[in-house]
């Protein structure tokens, strides 16, 4: 869309005489208005939008389908039938957690989160401020007021979802998060307190994070360093206390080969909901604290330590989600093993069924004897227990997967529980029929031992991928045994933490579109009104005002690395392609992979046809494993190939890299024009990054949710290109990619193709900016009717109706 077509004569015209150097002049008093845009429809306006949504339908206007007459009620039932989604089935959910309530309980709730209401506004407000010391004063108030909701809880017996994750990103500065599957863990426990969902999770409190990241760009290397932040001394993370006041201290029952008991305290922190004013809290543990041996303090020093530390975190993990749920008399909850970290739980969780009835699991020389004694308490016991417990695979590659070997477990479990595993690889153990426990005796990453994930499937009663495709390849190549219990929940985001000025937009147009934010399937209204002028007009104005935010950012990062200031200004903002490509470096995300030669060869092709005013900018972002070489390998490839770029371009086209990916940065990135993926087909999981921001583009290989989403816009919305895809479309076996020639070839192909879509990519950008707004509206409505946080947790409620558990508390 050209400046000239979206002038709106009745706002103060910010975009007359925007590519003109008058606009320079009027610089300072148009962007007050511009970054704050806000559309003033006319009476004809508001007719044309009327008229567009009065036939409860439109018509697809290009590619295969065209012509073809697509209906809100036909979009609804699509989207029902491939999410398997159970429509009101959270409100259904929420009311029977809370039916136990009195008035009396009741009025106090509602109390309580009106309040709590008021607190975070005036956190937030506080905080944009930038006011330290009444932020600190009120994340005070805010762990006290977490407290009393935990309290509540507890008093009234209200059946709570427990959530059981190594990590979570609930907000930037706790540090409780290494990437995807924190960020995921943070976004799901907001959107479930956002409805109303009593939902607690348990997660691992690292006194350094997972290690903060520093480049050292002139000579291309990474150099990793402890992450610094508050701990248990931040404001809005408090210590859990006794009646008395006294640290609540839980012994994790390490053998002796570790030294005995290792010592952990709690700690809480509360996520408070600006929608609902619930809170639900997120609690940690932690050993690193004075009162512990020096060995025992390191075991929670970062995220993901030593196999040995690590180990010992996750039974600590496993420990603190009992500890709660039998001290606290959480007694009705619901267990969700997020990742194979947590499999331990249910292992103690049996153990402990099993001696309330007086069976003895200290003595390991007794096991054959005591199964057979005690068949049909172990099937009991095993029932118990699986009827509690759901698991999230989250991986493609079972080497992926934590795996212990029989002598470090010995040495770190407590005999007893340890003893219960024996029990459960014992011939005799009374399993049903066709059911197989794959315990020890299978060599997993090299080493006799268990997988974790294998445990926790094991104990599960129902499973899920994080996409259809995940699914797929988990069911034929990582748990084919287990494929009968295996679903899928596509992973989604949290759109109030994401998704910027798109939710300002579904604002304004709410009154004509239906709140697109509670009725997820409303989101078909916006293809409607496709070829509205004042809708066109908005979206391309509100994405151009958020992308104005980057502006500084971006200038800062090429200043520092290219020595030029001012690349980028709002005057050539439209000129300016902007491209992010932040995601975990690893090698099936072929990282590097835009930077290879066969892709430069495309820059330098796009270099020849851009206009003097026109330019593009990549900021790549991503932390690799300091032990992974192999995904190092791939960051120093990108440092070096940047001022290759610039060259080969005539300094059209510049790469930066942003150095300590962070939740802030993901933010930031949210508001560029792109989003680059670039993973192995039937390697990626699922992937979240690219959905940030409906309001700008997607470039992905044919993977992960990616491989879900041009599937659903083509047979949902009729909508074949929606977002611009290259690469192969067979999944890559993977016995071939275990060769690293043959990877490092893929990725060679991959770049060449990736190049070649690019150069179609810019051309549309610069040359028919009416087709990449058509994307922009497409895109927002696919993501609004599908990949909202929302659907993803009432699609998890869906699946959970057939925990036994949960039919018997909830009576669902």
């Amino acid at each position: 869309m050209s400046a000239a077509k979206t002038t709106n004569k009745q706002s103060s015209g910010v975009f007359k005489g925007f590519h003109h150097e008058e606009f320079v002049r009027e610089l300072n008093k148009a962007l007050a208005e511009y970054l704050n845009y806000k559309p003033k429809l006319s009476d004809s306006d508001v007719k044309e939008l009327e008229a567009a949504l009065s036939k409860d339908s439109y018509s697809v206007d290009r590619g295969s389908h065209k012509g073809e007459t697509i209906t809100e009620d036909s979009v609804n039932k699509k989207i029902i039938e491939h999410f398997k989604v159970e429509p009101g089935i959270s409100e259904k959910f929420v009311k029977e957690a809370f039916s136990s309530l009195d008035d009396k309980a009741t009025t106090l709730l509602k109390k309580m989160k009106e309040s709590n209401k008021k607190l975070i506004k005036e956190f937030n407000d506080s905080k944009s401020r930038g006011d330290e010391v009444q932020t600190g004063e009120l994340g005070e108030k805010i762990s006290t007021a977490t407290i009393e909701m935990l309290n509540f809880l507890v008093e009234h017996n209200v059946p709570c979802v427990f959530e059981v994750c190594s990590e979570i990103a609930v907000q930037n500065d706790i540090k409780t998060y290494s990437g995807g599957l924190g960020v995921l863990a943070g976004d799901k426990h907001k959107q479930a307190t956002d409805m109303d969902i009593p939902l607690i999770t348990f997660a691992i409190l690292p006194e350094h994070g997972y290690g903060d990241q520093m480049v050292n760009v002139a000579n291309r290397a990474q150099i990793p360093v402890p992450a610094r932040w508050k701990t248990i001394e931040h404001e809005q993370i408090t210590l859990l206390r006794d009646d008395g006041g006294k640290t609540i201290e839980i012994d994790i029952p390490t053998s002796g080969g570790f030294g005995g008991p290792t010592k952990a305290l709690i700690a809480i922190h509360g996520h408070v909901s600006e929608v609902s004013g619930m809170i639900n809290p997120v609690i940690y543990f932690t050993t690193f604290h004075s009162n512990q041996t020096a060995h025992k303090r390191y075991v929670t020093e970062e995220l993901y330590p030593s196999h040995e530390k690590k180990l010992v975190s996750q039974y600590g993990l496993a420990y603190l989600s009992i500890y709660m749920k039998e001290e606290f008399q959480l007694k009705h909850t619901h267990i969700n093993l997020n990742e194979g970290h947590a499999a331990l739980t249910p292992v103690i969780m049996m153990r402990m069924y099993l001696e309330e009835k007086g069976v003895d699991l200290t003595d390991e020389s007794r096991i054959d004897q005591i199964v057979r004694d005690n068949k049909s308490l172990f099937r009991e016991a095993f029932d118990w227990t699986r009827n509690q417990i759901t698991f999230v695979t989250h991986t493609i590659a079972r080497a992926a997967f934590d795996s212990y070997d029989v002598q470090l477990m010995r040495s770190i479990l407590d005999p007893r529980d340890l003893n219960l595993i024996f029990c459960l690889c014992n011939k005799d153990f009374p399993l049903h029929q066709g059911e197989e426990f794959r315990g020890f005796g299978e060599i997993h990453m090299g080493t006799w031992g268990i997988s974790m994930a294998d445990m926790a499937i094991f104990f599960a009663c129902r499973a899920n991928a994080v996409a259809k495709l995940h699914q797929k390849v988990t069911n034929e190549q990582i748990f084919p045994k287990e494929s009968h219990k295996m679903e899928n929940v596509t992973n989604s985001i949290h759109e109030r933490t994401w998704n910027g000025k798109s939710i300002e937009l579904r604002e304004v147009f709410s009154k004509y579109t239906g709140n697109t934010e509670v009725d997820y399937m409303s989101g078909v209204k916006f293809m409607m009104l496709k070829k509205v002028k004042a809708f066109r007009e908005a979206v391309y104005r509100y994405h151009l005002a958020e992308k104005a935010e980057t502006v500084d950012y971006i200038n800062r990062l090429i200043k520092l690395q290219h020595g030029v200031s001012d690349f980028l200004s709002e005057p050539n903002l439209e000129k300016t392609l902007t491209v992010v490509h932040a995601r975990r470096m690893k090698e099936y995300k072929q990282n590097s992979s835009i930077v290879l030669p066969q892709a430069i060869d495309a820059y330098r092709k796009i270099g020849e046809r851009l206009k003097d005013d026109e330019r593009v900018v990549f900021v790549v972002s991503g932390k690799p494993h300091p032990n992974d070489q192999e995904a190092k390998d791939m960051l120093n490839e990108i440092l070096l190939r940047q001022t290759e770029i610039r060259e080969r371009s005539r300094g059209k086209i510049r790469f930066v890299f942003k150095e300590n990916y962070d939740m802030d940065d993901g933010e930031m990135f949210a508001k560029f024009d792109m989003n680059i993926a670039t993973p192995v087909k039937g390697f990626e999981a699922s992937g979240t990054s690219p959905m940030k921001n409906p309001l700008r583009l997607v470039m992905h290989t044919d993977d992960g949710f990616m491989y879900e989403y041009m599937r659903i816009a083509e047979s949902v919305y009729g909508v074949s290109d929606a977002s611009f895809l290259f690469g192969p479309s067979k999944i890559v076996p993977k016995e071939e990619y275990d060769s690293f020639d043959r990877r490092v070839e893929l990725m060679h192909a991959y770049s060449g193709e990736f190049g070649q879509s690019f150069e179609g990519v810019t051309d549309m950008f610069f040359n028919n900016r009416e087709l990449w707004i058509d994307k922009m509206i497409e895109q927002l409505a696919i993501f609004t009717t599908a990949f909202g946080m929302r659907r993803f947790v009432e699609n998890y409620l869906t699946i959970w109706q057939e925990v036994p558990h949960l039919q018997e508390v909830l009576k669902l």
